[in-house]
């Protein structure tokens, strides 16, 4: 079985900042970190742990089936910003593009940001969707979870990119 960069990085990790990732959409969706494909989760697939390195990453969100040039940035796909505190907390925010209005396409149309706060010790959330999306609602914290979302029935399923 081939071994996932996601996995080395756990092997090699000293240090556990891992965002817990959950496909709650219909499709696929690969996690991008440029043209490195990070990890698949299937459609509906329950919590993977993503590990982030220490010096942090930029994740794209890239459904099945959709294609951009991975040596620029996804204008058309959502995206996980995530850094290490010196305290180990996971400086996170999410967003969609060069933070553009959410176009809903290949079956995912929101994603979710949960975090229990390093300061307040208390949950925190933002959700990036068609109505919605605060790329400046930056959490940094622990237990951080990433849920992506099927398209709701009064959005299009499809966009044309």
């Amino acid at each position: 079985m081939k071994e996932t960069i996601a996995q080395k990085f756990l092997q090699s990790a000293a240090y556990n900042p891992v965002i817990d990732f959950v496909n709650a959409a219909d499709t696929s969706v690969t996690l991008m970190e440029k043209c490195t494909e990070i990890v698949t989760a299937g459609a509906r697939q329950d919590k993977i742990q993503i590990p982030v390195p220490k010096h942090g990453a930029k994740f794209w969100i890239k459904p099945a089936g959709f294609t951009y040039d991975c040596k620029l940035d996804c204008l058309d796909c959502f995206y996980i910003s995530a850094n290490v505190a010196p305290s180990g907390a996971l400086v996170t925010g999410i967003g969609y593009g060069h933070n553009t209005p959410v176009k809903v396409h290949d079956g995912v149309g929101a994603m979710e940001l949960e975090a229990t706060r390093e300061d307040t010790k208390k949950q925190d959330g933002i959700t990036c969707s068609t109505s919605s999306c605060n790329f400046n609602h930056i959490i940094p914290g622990f237990n951080t979870k990433i849920t992506i979302r099927a398209a709701s029935s009064s959005e299009s399923s499809t966009v044309t990119v």
